[in-house]
């Protein structure tokens, strides 16, 4: 009993002994925190941890110890350890936390992806600190991330409202009024910009947006004032894109040759920038309505031409313009005109509307052509003809014409262009159609060939309505084009036409439609081969081997060609309707649902349900053949 006291008082002693020495190593909080600090200021990153996680350690409190943790973290990216930091200054109830400490721990906060806790933070940092810039700025810049214009504006124009006679940082008014453009609320964002550049006349950057928004409001006269007073700001070397935008603004407003002299200023003086640049080309939005926009492309090129492009249905202003990298490439500018969603027509932009907008600048070209495809082709005639250009219009067609177009579309839509091109005997635009295509041959023979009596006509049988992809599936689409920037006629080589899907598929049909099974046969399994994802070419097929009573063969293939393009819903119902027609109605319906999951329940899938329960009713109602004598 004797020994084992002896020996717990050793250990007491030993023990205390241990406390004491730890004692006297224990240094203040601000030793620790500037030791650390050293530390990392000679990159040495493990010993300063060591530090801090010792005076830590000591002192779990440390306002001083947590904060050069939390900005080491930053630094770092360790945005879950700066996040830890933070939020113990953030908490901390010995010392009130200043802004920064909320600004730093909201965006540890938005790094790490929490951008709901980070808004958090800086909403109790306004409620602390009312009014404070910073925290105002970070929470705008959150707002604006999560594309919250609105509440961006609504916030940062309490800043306007609470430091009038205060000098804001140019932050504040780039935002505003960028988040004001965003509302469309145009002018609203130029009041800003003017504010901003009252306080700021010598900021580059600041001058640059006040142009470029007398740019957005079309105002060309106040965006070439505005870029020439900031062309002045630079002491030596002006950006070469602040000297191409004069020179477009000058082309638009007809002062062709001031802009001509700026331009070869630009290509003598900055080929290494013009080489090293990316896109090749400015644009600047001639005219936007909201629904239809004319653009324009200028080419860091020296060039006389001007190629007018006109969309076809399905394109939209988001992508690249009708063939506009080809175009690109052969050193022309480009004047496109433009549709926000598809299938829509240009019905709200009048003729006289185009050529107030694009006449004066075309006219600074010695020469100017225009082209497009169906939709594109039609446009190409009706707008530019009135600029005697020159015309390329492959397949033009406008299916909600009155009288030229589709009977199921033309309901649909409302018809505000002149029923009739204008007469023009000046020009001689070149038509490529297909005579044997209904509706192109009748609009080219009974409208078109009248109004334009000096049309040159590219016949190309067989093409289809799809002459561009037709053209371009022979290899000779970028050969027509470039022949008319060249100024000489297309030729349309016949000898190529076997490569094409849509000739081999539309002379199949004609072979079919006369019981020439044979060739009607040859020519679907060529078209199907050339293109396998082509749902007319799949059609076309499936009706050779339902003609051919080979329905096994034409399920294989319908089947085939769901995997190749399951996106298709119209492939989708090639498969179900040959189910239905050869009475195997389970397998038809089990098509169905998956179809319906896929593309929800549209008006095709919704009649192909009452095909199938018409088809079933018919089964039962019918006699059994081994009831049959």
């Amino acid at each position: 009993m004797e020994i084992r006291v002896k020996t717990l008082g050793r250990k007491v002693k030993n023990y205390m002994r241990e406390i004491k020495k730890i004692l006297l190593n224990k240094k203040k909080p601000s030793f620790y925190a500037q030791k650390g600090k050293a530390l990392l200021d000679a990159n040495q990153k493990d010993e300063a941890i060591n530090v801090f996680d010792k005076g830590l350690s000591f002192y779990p409190n440390s306002v001083l110890i947590h904060k050069e943790y939390a900005i080491h973290a930053m630094d770092e990216k360790n945005w879950k350890n700066a996040i830890h930091h933070w939020d113990f200054l953030y908490k901390s109830k010995k010392k009130k936390a200043p802004a920064e400490v909320y600004i730093q721990l909201s965006k540890a906060l938005k790094f790490d992806k929490q951008e709901k806790k980070s808004i958090s933070v800086l909403k109790s940092g306004l409620a602390k600190f009312p009014g404070n810039v910073k925290v105002t700025l970070e929470l705008a810049d959150l707002y604006r991330k999560q594309k919250d214009w609105k509440k961006a504006a609504e916030l940062l124009i309490r800043l306007f409202e609470e430091e009038e006679n205060k000098k804001l940082p140019v932050k504040a008014y780039m935002n505003l009024s960028d988040s004001y453009l965003k509302l469309h609320e145009f002018d609203r964002a130029e009041y800003v910009l003017r504010l901003g550049v009252e306080k700021n006349p010598q900021h580059k950057k600041l001058l640059n947006s006040y142009a470029h928004i007398a740019i957005q409001k079309k105002n060309w006269e106040s965006a070439i004032q505005r870029l020439e007073y900031l062309s002045n700001l630079y002491e030596q070397k002006i950006p070469f894109s602040t000297l191409v935008k004069i020179s477009m603004l000058k082309q638009i407003t007809g002062n062709s040759e001031q802009a001509k002299n700026i331009f070869n200023e630009v290509l003598n003086n900055y080929q290494e920038e013009i080489g090293q640049d990316e896109e090749g080309y400015r644009k600047i939005i001639l005219y936007d309505n909201g629904k239809s926009r004319i653009e324009f492309y200028k080419n860091l090129k020296r060039t006389n031409k001007v190629v007018l492009t006109f969309d076809s249905l399905n394109m939209v202003w988001k992508n690249p313009s009708f063939g506009f990298k080809l175009l690109l490439k052969q050193g022309v500018d480009v004047i496109a005109l433009r549709k926000k969603k598809k299938k829509t027509y240009h019905q709200d932009l009048s003729q006289e509307e185009f050529v107030n907008v694009v006449n004066v600048l075309a006219e600074s070209y010695k020469d100017k052509i225009a082209y497009g495809f169906s939709l594109g082709a039609y446009s190409a005639l009706y707008y530019a003809s009135n600029l005697n250009c020159r015309i390329l219009a492959l397949a033009p067609r406008l299916s909600i014409h009155p009288v030229y177009g589709k009977e199921g579309s033309i309901p649909k839509h409302e018809f505000k262009h002149n029923i009739s091109n204008n007469y023009n005997e000046q020009i001689s635009p070149i038509i490529v159609y297909d005579p044997k295509d209904r509706l192109d041959n009748t609009y080219v023979q009974n409208e078109l060939i009248q109004k334009f009596p000096n049309a040159y006509l590219v016949k190309v049988p067989y093409g289809g309505h799809g002459m561009a992809p037709h053209l371009l599936r022979m290899g000779i689409l970028k050969e027509f084009i470039l022949s008319v920037i060249d100024e000489e006629i297309p030729k349309y080589d016949r000898k190529l036409k076997s490569k094409s899907p849509n000739y081999c598929r539309l002379l199949g049909r004609t072979c079919l439609r006369h019981n020439k099974i044979v060739w009607a046969d040859y020519l679907s399994k060529r078209s199907i081969r050339l293109l396998p994802t082509d749902k007319y070419g799949i059609k076309f097929r499936v009706d050779v081997l339902k003609t051919l009573n080979q329905y096994d063969e034409a399920i294989a293939l319908a089947k085939k060609s769901v995997k190749l393009v399951p996106k298709s819903l119209d492939v989708r119902i090639i498969l179900i309707d040959l189910y239905i027609i050869t009475e195997d109605l389970i397998t038809a319906e089990k098509e169905l649902k998956l179809a319906i999951k896929e593309f929800r329940k549209t008006p095709k899938l919704s009649k192909r349900i009452n095909m199938i329960n018409e088809a079933r009713e018919e089964v039962v109602n019918t006699p059994l053949s081994i009831f049959v004598t």
